[in-house]
């Protein structure tokens, strides 16, 4: 077994460029000599200029992550206090995964002891150096974007020729530290080799005032850009308007994925829109409350059919900290049930937005309020919500303890885990024949790049492979 071990500091001079929160870093030759997100490690590659990149994973401050060559590619590595490890089945086939340091193992929390390989993402300059922008509404500020190739509207020949190609689009939803670079990376290491030509990746990034100056495409446009820390934390995830308009994040994303069609994208099978942590959050409650034509108007109208048939939309949440539920109803001491006055009393907004879809909350959001309206009201937009493509990943570990406020932590569940199975079964309670599936990904935990990488994640956005129920399908 060979390993490689790169230490990336806080600063490294000159090789960080800023970009407000999302910085990028120019990885030196023995690196590579490629480019990266500023809190990935660099690895060569065999071609020099392209470096493969390695996610820090959240709550790692020091980035020290490990290249592996024992693959025999170069194409994986493992993640702060992790090594290289391989073993052979029955069928003397090796196995690789990531192994904790034996000096980490008496910690507290404990870490798993074994995990996967990390998938190493390339991405060209471009991808990373400039952020493109969206056009919401005319006179006000844009939605800044990442693509996996170039923006949606170039029209350069060689732009047009790539996306003749495309026949699936995934749009991935960052989670709280608006790290999109590092979703893009990982989403991209993620697609399947023989997808890779035919695969467009888009990752908006919902600024906020804290991330500074955006190098953007075309440096003149106004970006849309969202309150992070009132009246509540990300404000984003939950549909808020931006500061600097009235435009709502989940507006942005209805502009975003009409703009996907067969004129843009002439072979465009399918179109995901995935999101972990906070924007599992997101992707969840934005699929509760879009009336966006992409799934083809109101749910009983047969044009709603024949639209949404055209060009298939699927959702993917996965590991999200809280669920929006479609009734008062929650699991109380092992059964779905009303929660007691007494309860009710101590945390009276517990199934108000973003928890539920009673009126109040901490949070004012016209879209949501719209969309209500829109749809007849909470129980019919629960009916809409549920025949929709909705797809629910949790990591087996993913199981700390999340302590956020009562509406969460007394309703919810202990751990993300824990809620996603909790909401899953009151779905089927209310909802016996609903289309929405839930997995739980072997030996993960809260990392957005071992989901993305998940047999579930593969098989439900590319088609790929088999989802093995080691833990369970539910």
């Amino acid at each position: 077994m060979i390993c490689r071990v790169w230490v990336t500091l806080v600063s490294v001079g000159a090789m960080v460029l800023s970009d407000g929160v999302a910085a990028w870093r120019s990885c030196p030759p023995e690196e590579g000599g490629g480019i990266c997100p500023d809190d990935n490690t660099c690895c060569p590659t065999s071609i020099q200029g392209i470096s493969a990149c390695i996610t820090r994973p959240k709550g790692q401050f020091v980035r020290k992550s490990v290249c592996c060559d024992d693959d025999g590619l170069g194409e994986t590595g493992c993640g702060p206090d992790y090594q290289c490890a391989s073993s052979s089945d029955w069928y003397e086939r090796k196995q690789f995964s990531c192994e904790l340091q034996d000096d980490k193992k008496n910690l507290t929390p404990a870490s798993p002891l074994r995990l996967p390989r990390y998938r190493l993402g390339r991405l060209h300059q471009g991808n990373l150096k400039h952020v493109h922008s969206l056009l919401v509404e005319l006179n006000a500020p844009q939605l800044a974007y990442y693509s996996s190739m170039t923006s949606l509207d170039a029209m350069d020949a060689a732009s047009v020729a790539r996306r003749v190609s495309v026949r699936t689009v995934v749009v991935v939803i960052h989670g709280s530290g608006r790290n999109a670079d590092d979703y893009l990376s990982c989403a991209v290491a993620s697609i399947p080799k023989n997808l890779r030509d035919s695969t467009l990746v888009l990752v908006p990034r919902f600024l906020a005032p804290d991330d500074g100056p955006v190098n953007a495409t075309d440096p003149t446009v106004n970006l849309l850009r969202w309150d992070e820390h009132y009246p509540i934390a990300h404000t984003w995830r939950y549909g808020a308007d931006a500061i600097n308009t009235t435009l709502s994040s989940y507006q942005a994303m209805d502009v975003l994925v009409e703009q996907l069609n067969r004129t843009l994208f002439p072979k465009l099978e399918r179109i995901v829109v995935a999101g972990h942590s906070a924007g599992g959050q997101f992707t969840h409650r934005w699929a509760l409350t879009s009336s966006s034509r992409v799934w083809g108007g109101h749910y009983n109208s047969p044009l709603s059919l024949a639209v949404s048939l055209q060009i298939p939309i699927r959702v993917v949440v996965a590991n999200p900290r809280s669920f929006c539920y479609l009734d008062g109803q929650r699991y109380v001491n092992g059964t779905l049930r009303l929660p007691e006055a007494a309860a009710i009393e101590a945390c009276p907004d517990y199934n108000t937005w973003e928890w539920g879809l009673d009126s109040g909350g901490p949070l004012k959001t016209p879209y949501k309020d719209r969309a209500l309206k829109a749809a007849g009201g909470a129980t019919q937009m629960a009916v809409r919500y549920a025949l929709r493509d909705v797809v629910y990943i949790a990591g087996e570990f993913d199981t700390l303890p999340v302590r956020a406020g009562c509406e969460d932590d007394d309703f919810q569940g202990l751990n993300r885990r824990q809620r996603s199975e909790f909401f899953f079964e009151s779905l089927n309670a209310l909802f016996p024949l609903h289309r929405h599936r839930r997995f739980v990904a072997p030996m993960t935990p809260h990392d957005h790049c071992l989901i993305f990488q998940s047999d579930a994640y593969q098989h439900e956005v590319y088609d790929e492979g088999t989802v093995h129920n080691d833990v369970g399908k539910k």
